[in-house]
């Protein structure tokens, strides 16, 4: 069998059809779902939930947790008040995804975040974000990069040993659309790719039985004509098949 790969969806509101409105609905990009297939994976997408019985439920079915981009995790989340370059943000959904953490830390499932998702694992094991870039004072890279979400944007150099660095080698092209950054790095992880202007660009949990990678790039973007970027979900994949094997 194929392992259950659980993708978190965003959510948004109806601004177009007469009469609705305001009208809730959730999003994911094919992107995601078509990495995990791709790489051997059946996507299962996560709604935005209250009920904690119903992500017990869903996330004690799975093997492998990714949790996917979206709008700015909310400061509330990592104890700051919010600042005047803060965008969208979602606590709805924060606050689910929070919840969905506490589930797969426990069952130690691999996780993978991207972008917003790696911000938030980050917040949640204890880190923060600059809630713009230009309260992170290092930072002279375009990283609110406009392109077609593809095109690689910068470089990122990754540490040597690290599991970022056996995907992607020693540097690595990747895509970039964030105007956030990680700003204190969470106890029991490791920056192992950054930018060349010293924004994180992957992290790694360390002395845990788990996989536990986040990165800021957009690797789902990318994987279908870059083998490389691939090999992150490739990766993530046979860890999530070691874990249903367990």
């Amino acid at each position: 069998m194929k392992p259950f790969i659980g993708i978190t969806a965003g959510m948004t509101w109806e601004t177009q059809r007469e009469g609705f409105q305001g009208y809730k609905k959730h999003y994911l990009s094919f992107d995601y779902t078509e990495a995990i297939i791709k790489n051997g994976g059946i996507p299962v997408i996560i709604p935005v939930m209250k009920d904690p019985e119903a992500i017990r439920e869903l996330i004690g079915r799975l093997d492998g947790l990714l949790l996917s981009g979206g709008p700015d995790v909310s400061p509330i989340v990592f104890g700051e008040e919010p600042k005047t370059k803060l965008r969208m943000t979602a606590i709805q959904r924060d606050l689910s995804e929070i919840k969905i953490l506490d589930i797969a830390v426990a069952r130690k499932l691999p996780i993978l975040g991207i972008c917003r998702g790696f911000q938030l694992i980050n917040c949640y094991f204890g880190g923060t974000v600059h809630q713009d870039l230009s309260y992170a004072k290092e930072c002279f890279i375009k990283h609110d990069f406009d392109s077609l979400p593809g095109n690689p944007a910068h470089t990122i150099n990754t540490v040597s040993g690290s599991l970022i660095a056996q995907q992607l080698g020693e540097t690595c092209l990747v895509n970039s659309h964030h105007h956030q950054v990680l700003n204190k790095i969470a106890p029991g992880f490791n920056a192992t790719a950054k930018a060349k202007d010293g924004v994180v660009e992957a992290i790694e949990g360390f002395n845990r039985d788990q996989f536990l990678l986040g990165v800021q790039f957009h690797p789902e973007m990318m994987c279908a004509d870059d083998p490389q970027i691939g090999s992150i979900f490739t990766k993530f994949i046979e860890e999530a098949e070691k874990f249903r094997d367990l």
